[in-house]
């Protein structure tokens, strides 16, 4: 399973062809956490052509699973913090919840932003954006 950062999606969404043929490779086995749904509505509803981009993101979000923050996500996310809080990395409160998702769910999380995530224990990444 490979769970997409918001980042990715918008790539996708802006039409990025090299990000729209790996998640058609590896589709069905891809999610994106309820945390990054909220990001992209956000971003949707604020942009200046809103009812296109939710319609667009309305669209992706049938193609891949939603993944909910849980019992396990929450326990991943109290590892996070405290080994972030003990290496004195501290990250966002969104990105470690949405990292957690990814790894309580044993995901590969694909992001831009590999160097933002890459001191978080057991959170596998891929970048689509520069493969």
């Amino acid at each position: 399973m490979r769970h997409l950062d918001t980042c990715i999606v918008i790539a996708y969404l802006n039409g990025n062809q090299a990000v729209a043929e790996k998640l058609k490779s590896h589709l069905p086995d891809v999610a994106i956490s309820s945390l990054v749904l909220g990001e992209l509505l956000y971003g949707a509803r604020a942009s200046a052509r809103s009812t296109e981009n939710l319609r667009n993101l309305n669209a992706f979000a049938q193609l891949v699973d939603i993944i909910d923050f849980n019992q396990a996500s929450a326990d991943s996310y109290s590892r996070i913090r405290l080994s972030l809080r003990r290496k004195g990395r501290p990250s966002g409160e969104t990105d470690m919840l949405i990292a957690a998702i990814a790894v309580a769910d044993n995901a590969i999380f694909v992001t831009d932003n590999t160097k933002h995530f890459q001191h978080i224990e057991n959170l596998r990444l891929e970048n689509w954006l520069r493969e």
